[in-house]
C-alpha cells in the first residue's frame, strides 16, 4: 500500500470525501475564536466545554497529549442516538411509509458522506484537534468529520438529553428527513443485500479480515460474503467504510460478470 499523500500532493485518494479545490475544511478560518463560541452559535450553551472538546479530539492528538481523551467513546454513543432520532423523525414525517422504506431512508441519511457534509457546513472542521503528523493527511480526513458529528451528538445527549439532540438533528438534517435534499451516495450495502436476497434467498455478511497501521491511521480490510463465499473486498479508515467498499466491489463485480 502506498504512503498517504501530504497536503502538497495533487493525487486524490479514492475514499476522499472532502472538497478537492486545493484547500481542506480543517484549514479554513474558524468562524468563532473558541469552540464554545461555535457551539453557542448553534443555540446550545455548554456547561462542560471539556466534554465537547473531547468530541473534537482525534485519537492521534490523544496519543501526543496524554490525559486528553479522544472522541472514540462519544462516537459510539452518538451513533446509536443518531439512529434513534433519525428513525423517530422519519416515522413522524412519513406516516405512509412501510418499515422497509423507513429503514432504507434512515440508512441513507446517516451514511458517512452526509454526516461529513453536515459537520463541514456547521463549521466543525477547523476545531478538530489532530496530531502534528496527522495534520499532513488532510486529504484523508473526510471520514473523521463523520465521526466528530456523531461524537458531538453523543456529548450533547450526555449534557442536555434526548430532547436537545432531537431538536438539533431536526434542524440540521431536516432537508434529508423531508426528502428535499437527496440523502447520500449509493447505499452499496443495501443494494447488494437486495440483489443477493432476490437471487439466492440468503443474507450478506461482512468480516474484518485485517487491521494495519497505528491507532491514529489504521486501515481496515473487510470482505463481503454470502454463504461463506467472498463476493468483494474493500478497505477503509474505519470498519464501516471498509464494509461499504467491500459491498461496492461485490455489486460492481456482479454487474461486470
Amino acid at each position: 500500500m502506498k504512503d498517504k499523500p501530504i497536503l502538497k500532493s495533487t493525487e486524490v485518494p479514492p475514499e476522499n470525501q472532502t472538497p478537492v479545490d486545493g484547500t481542506y475544511p480543517e484549514q479554513q478560518p474558524r468562524r468563532f475564536p473558541t469552540l464554545a463560541g461555535l457551539i453557542e452559535s448553534l443555540g446550545i450553551h455548554p456547561k462542560d466545554i471539556a466534554l465537547y472538546q473531547q468530541a473534537f479530539t482525534h485519537a492521534s492528538y490523544s496519543n501526543e497529549h496524554r490525559g486528553c481523551p479522544s472522541y472514540d467513546r462519544l462516537e459510539f454513543l452518538g451513533d446509536g442516538v443518531l439512529d434513534l432520532v433519525v428513525g423517530d423523525l422519519l416515522f413522524r414525517t412519513h406516516p405512509q411509509w412501510a418499515s422497509g422504506q423507513l429503514s432504507k431512508a434512515r440508512s441513507r441519511i446517516v451514511e458517512g458522506h452526509n454526516l461529513s457534509e453536515v459537520a463541514i457546513e456547521l463549521g466543525f472542521a477547523p476545531y478538530v484537534r489532530f496530531s502534528v503528523g496527522e495534520k499532513l493527511n488532510a486529504a484523508y480526513h473526510g471520514h473523521i468529520f463523520e465521526d466528530v458529528f456523531e461524537s458531538f451528538v453523543g456529548a450533547l445527549y450526555l449534557e442536555e438529553g434526548y430532547e436537545a439532540v432531537y431538536a438539533f438533528i431536526s434542524r440540521t438534517m431536516n432537508p434529508y428527513i423531508i426528502g428535499e435534499q437527496s440523502a447520500g451516495v449509493t447505499d452499496w450495502k443495501t443494494k447488494i443485500q437486495e440483489v443477493i436476497q432476490a437471487e439466492f434467498k440468503s443474507g450478506v455478511t461482512y468480516e474484518i479480515v485485517s487491521e494495519t497501521g497505528q491507532a491514529q491511521s489504521k486501515m481496515f480490510t473487510a470482505v463481503c460474503m454470502v454463504d461463506g463465499v467472498i463476493l468483494g473486498t474493500g478497505s477503509g479508515h474505519n470498519k464501516k467504510q471498509a464494509e461499504t467498499e467491500a459491498a461496492k466491489e461485490a455489486l460492481l463485480a456482479r454487474k461486470r460478470g
